[in-house]
């Protein structure tokens, strides 16, 4: 493990690590590092992606407003800006090279998992108590730098398209920003007490079963049934 972690923040991760190595065990990351996955099935994580990323911004503005000192407030409302970054450049970045215009994406419809997801997510961030905002966004920072971190232990990709996609994942800057999500995860859950820490580890197990649905949805292009 990449992260840094301390008694608190390891029941955390507990709770996330058999999604975690689900996702890694999945055909999508692994055909992605052997270069052989469809550019189609790329093309529609990073469409969904995109969107989802879109809320995830949103929801880590209102993490920096609930967090409850001003380093936490201005660490979120900062990872708040460069995933709306990302999602502007990296995203668009991609599309274009998979033949795909950022309003075309656009008219992608939402996919069920995507929906179910951003719901979930949004609703502990706006209605839950502060410790399971802060919760629930963990598991996108933590997993995705475990699996770029994974990924590169295992040499990358041969397709230069999926390795750019990981080196962002695998870098320095995701790894610190990782950091400081799970350090302000363990502070809040030192505040909040044994209580509190039980409710953050059932919302990252769930934000984390999320994870692991929203990759295989991408890979078997999950839609809606009616």
């Amino acid at each position: 493990m990449i992260v840094k972690t301390d008694a608190t923040t390891s029941r955390l991760w507990a709770a996330m690590e058999p999604y975690y190595q689900g996702i890694v065990e999945q055909p999508f990351l692994c055909e992605a590092r052997e270069g052989t996955l469809p550019k189609e099935t790329f093309s529609r994580f990073v469409v969904q992606d995109g969107k989802y990323l879109s809320d995830y911004g949103r929801c880590l503005a209102m993490c920096g407003a609930r967090a409850g000192n001003d380093d936490d407030l201005i660490m979120f409302c900062e990872a708040s800006s460069r995933v709306i970054h990302v999602e502007r450049t990296m995203h668009a970045e991609f599309l274009g090279e998979l033949g795909l215009t950022t309003e075309a994406a656009a008219k992608v419809d939402r996919s069920p998992t995507l929906v179910a997801y951003t719901s979930w997510v949004k609703q502990a961030c706006g209605m839950g108590e502060s410790h399971e905002a802060l919760a629930s966004v963990l598991p996108c920072f933590w997993i995705y730098c475990e699996v770029g971190q994974h990924l590169k232990r295992l040499g990358g990709s041969s397709d230069p398209l999926y390795q750019r996609w990981i080196d962002k994942y695998a870098g320095d800057a995701f790894i610190d920003a990782t950091q400081q999500a799970v350090d302000a995860c363990g502070r809040m859950a030192r505040r909040v007490g044994e209580a509190g820490l039980e409710v953050m580890v059932e919302t990252v197990r769930m934000s984390a079963r999320y994870e692991w649905m929203f990759w295989d949805s991408a890979y078997r292009d999950e839609q809606w049934p009616v």
